[in-house]
């Protein structure tokens, strides 16, 4: 296969209210699935290098496995809900409830990325703002959700990309 197999968006047991897995299993399976990384992106929370080295030991794979630490924050859009970002770059924690332009000024400052999580799931999905605000992306399949939120989700990316598009050319 070319390319890499990555999983962006990962939830613990250990950082995470919703995550049910340790993250050495995680790594372990997903090492075992062919993949070749994973991206903690756990709710307000990071993982630092000796954390995520631990992980790798624990979990028995090699430095040619990609592990990363991201996190989803649940932000705020003038003082109502905005919906989950996965967030990529910073290194400190960022509280959920925070207000979408200062989160992007953070991202921002420190090179970083976002992307918006389960973007069709209401009140949690970001994808109502793509297009307004500077996210890389829209999560398509996220495997919590399934099928129906994954077609809307994909069609959402559609139309923000087509938006995109429509305001480069004009």
């Amino acid at each position: 296969m070319n390319g890499w197999l990555i999983d962006l968006h990962c939830h613990t047991k250990e950082k995470s209210f919703d995550g049910k897995v340790p993250a050495a299993e995680i790594v372990a399976r997903l090492g075992a699935l062919g993949f070749h990384g994973v991206v903690f992106t756990d709710h307000a929370a990071t993982w630092q290098a000796d954390e995520l080295e631990e992980v790798r030991r624990e979990a028995g794979v090699g430095p040619e496995f990609l592990l990363l630490a991201g996190q989803e924050v649940r932000t705020k859009v003038d003082g109502g809900a905005g919906g989950d970002l996965l967030v990529y770059g910073p290194a400190d924690a960022i509280a959920d409830g925070t207000e979408a332009l200062a989160l992007f000024e953070q991202i921002r400052t420190c090179g970083g990325f976002c992307i918006a999580a389960h973007p069709s799931v209401p009140m949690i999905g970001f994808g109502r703002h793509a297009g307004t605000f500077p996210i890389a992306g829209l999560e398509v399949w996220n495997g919590r959700y399934g099928g129906k939120v994954a077609r809307q989700s994909a069609a959402l990316a559609e139309a923000a990309l087509y938006g995109l598009i429509a305001a480069a050319i004009f």
